[in-house]
């Protein structure tokens, strides 16, 4: 059973810090990633924008490698399937940005503004779903 990696970047005024870890929240609990993802090959890579996802619906390859971007916001690399990548800045305040690739069901993105949700964009519903599971595991409200 793969469950999702959350790999956390905090972008202080002065330092940069990562940290790869299980994203397995409060209880020991995770969010399974969808059988599929192994078989996916790589998509060309691509910079995407948030408002185009949903449009866009799965994509019928992994991700990995292209960017997305969100209007008023960063633009945000996709890693691996399964990995977890949230962005905070000073310049943003207590804003985050979210991303995870889901494999099959594609990517989605979400903004979190002091641990309560402000927007989630997804490639498809089971991404959509996928990613307030995670959420929701994380303990951010207005799931």
């Amino acid at each position: 059973m793969r469950y999702v990696r959350r790999l956390l970047v905090a972008l202080p005024v002065v330092a940069m810090a990562g940290l790869l870890s299980a994203c397995i929240a409060k209880g020991g609990q995770g969010v399974t990633v969808p059988a599929g993802a192994d078989l996916l090959e790589q998509c060309a890579p691509e910079l995407l924008s948030v408002e185009d996802l949903a449009s866009r619906g799965e994509p019928g390859c992994d991700l990995v490698g292209s960017r997305v971007h969100i209007p008023d916001g960063p633009t945000l690399d996709v890693w691996q399937v399964g990995t977890a990548f949230s962005h905070q800045s000073s310049s943003t305040g207590s804003v985050e940005y979210q991303i995870l690739n889901w494999g099959v069901p594609g990517i989605a993105v979400s903004t979190v503004d002091n641990g309560r949700l402000i927007d989630l964009w997804a490639s498809s519903a089971e991404a959509e779903e996928l990613q307030r599971q995670q959420l929701s595991l994380d303990g951010i409200d207005g799931i």
